[in-house]
């Protein structure tokens, strides 16, 4: 019997790790496709929840109801502080709903530059969650079935920077996303965003610890009827 070549062995080793390696499920590659599948579809539906985990929470948001339809109108409907508004949205137009009456976009833009780029950032769930992912370390499989990784620190500073401007970079920034597939698009998502700010022209410290929840509901099946106000505000030319 010839004896066996030590480097055929180590060869044929090497092979094998590679092949076990490469067998290793992609995550993120998982989530980036479930994400383009939910953007792909014809409608769906949303609720986004906050938590606060903060002593003295610098603000307070309900739950938000969103709806949308491909390459047509988006809505979403909360309360912030305890104040109800409803947003829609469609193009670069948009219209705004607050203490009952409906304003255009020209109108906010002129008098509330601010708030209207807020608005204009807003991120359908498909593409939050994209951006999310692409902010994200790596992902690993939990035992209930979520994917969830550590966000970048850069990530975790380019949201904070979506909800307050100005003011000193945060410090000690942290954050964590997970992610619920199923049958290949993304159901839900949920990230937790963590940092110390001073803000003010007093530089008060403010502590932000905030959880967000997305969860997907009624795809394909999602309906949307605006009022026929909104729909001329967001038509192209409206006022």
């Amino acid at each position: 019997m010839q004896p066996v070549d030590r480097s055929v062995v180590l060869l044929w080793l090497g092979v094998a790790a590679l092949g076990l390696a490469g067998a290793e499920p992609d995550h993120k590659a998982a989530v980036k496709a479930a994400a383009e599948k939910l953007a792909a579809q014809p409608n769906y539906a949303w609720t986004t929840t906050s938590r606060s985990e903060e002593a003295a929470p610098a603000w307070q948001m309900g739950p938000v109801e969103g709806k949308t339809i491909k390459d047509g109108p988006t809505h979403f409907a909360g309360s912030f502080n305890d104040n109800p508004f409803e947003v829609a949205i469609q193009g670069n137009r948009f219209a705004l709903k607050r203490g009952g009456e409906w304003e255009s976009c020209d109108t906010i833009e002129q008098e509330s530059p601010r708030l209207a780029r807020r608005i204009k950032e807003f991120m359908l769930p498909a593409a939050e969650a994209s951006m999310l992912l692409a902010r994200t370390k790596a992902l690993a499989q939990e035992s209930e079935g979520a994917l969830s990784g550590e966000l970048t620190e850069a990530g975790v500073k380019e949201i904070i920077g979506r909800w307050w401007r100005g003011g000193a970079e945060p410090a000690e920034p942290q954050g964590r996303v997970r992610f619920w597939l199923r049958n290949g698009a993304l159901a839900k998502y949920q990230y937790t965003i963590q940092a110390k700010l001073t803000v003010g022209q007093g530089q008060q410290p403010l502590q932000i610890h905030r959880t967000i929840t997305v969860e997907i509901k009624d795809v394909g099946t999602t309906r949307l009827n605006l009022p026929e106000e909104v729909k001329k505000i967001l038509a192209a030319g409206g006022s």
